[in-house]
Order: C-alpha cells, then sequence, then structure tokens
C-alpha cells in the first residue's frame, strides 16, 4: 500500500466515524424523548426527580443530594459534555438556554466543526441534567435557560 491509499482510507474512516456519530446523538435524543436514559438501557427517568425523593423518604425532611456534578476549572476537548455544560454556566449567573452554551462551546473547543452536531449534545445532555436534578432550567418560550444549582452552605 501508498500512503496515498492510506491517505483515502483514513479519511473514509473519519468521515464514517463522524456519520456513526451523528446517528448515535439522533438515537439518544429520540431515546430522551421518550423518557429513556442514553446511557443506561432502558433506564425510565420519565418520573423524575419527585418521585425519588418520595420513595427515599423515611419521614424527614431533609432532600437528597441529587446535584453533585464537577465543574473544571479550565475546558479542555476531553471532557464530558455534562462537563462542558457545567464550564460555560458557572460564569452565567442568570442563565444561557442550549443555544447561548452551544456557542460558548464552540468558541472553546478548535476540535468540533459541526455545529447542529454541538446544539443537539448540548440539548441533549442539559436536558438530562435538568431532569436528573443537577441543574436548574425555567422555561423561556419553547426554550429552556439553564442554571447551575446554588451551593447550600453545610
Amino acid at each position: 500500500m501508498t500512503d496515498m491509499d492510506n491517505s483515502n482510507i483514513i479519511k473514509a474512516l473519519v468521515q464514517e466515524k463522524k456519520a456513526l456519530q451523528k446517528r448515535l446523538e439522533a438515537i439518544n435524543a429520540a431515546l430522551v424523548g421518550f423518557g429513556v436514559s442514553s446511557d443506561t438501557e432502558f433506564n425510565l427517568v420519565s418520573k423524575g426527580i419527585e418521585e425519588k425523593k418520595a420513595d427515599n423518604s423515611d419521614g424527614n425532611s431533609e432532600e437528597k443530594d441529587y446535584n453533585k456534578i464537577f465543574i473544571p476549572d479550565e475546558y479542555t476537548p476531553f471532557t464530558s459534555w455534562q462537563e462542558k455544560i457545567a464550564f460555560v454556566l458557572k460564569d452565567k449567573k442568570s442563565g444561557a438556554v442550549a443555544d447561548e452554551i452551544a456557542g460558548e462551546i464552540f468558541k472553546l473547543d478548535s476540535e468540533l466543526d459541526d455545529t447542529d452536531y454541538v446544539n443537539r449534545s448540548v440539548t441533549q445532555h442539559a436536558s438530562k441534567m435538568y431532569r436528573n436534578g443537577e441543574i436548574n432550567a425555567v422555561r423561556v418560550g419553547r426554550k429552556f435557560r439553564y442554571k447551575l444549582k446554588e451551593l447550600k452552605e453545610a
């Protein structure tokens, strides 16, 4: 094989990888739409955090801590989508809609080249973080404004 053949094979593989990533994101978004976590197969999350709190209640009013998320000090392209979202939101005191978060991530990450992919990923993961009680959200028209939860002093 020549270097030219290897180069063409690598380009084809990279294109196939991108196509598969887009397809996987679409499948995950569809699962999330049906209330199924994309990370855990058939883990229904549509019942929400309130039912989890009720199921775990032992009569005292202390809330379970569902909002422990890691907020990185620096942005790196290798962090998870949840960490990327948390990193952007930490400086947004009034919160941000998914489009704004995606725009910030797109500016920070030179590895990303597909704005639709970034928008879908942010929307999917921010929605999941909200459903899991990790961040707050307020509906603004047809969108949600996401915001980090206030830290409670011990």
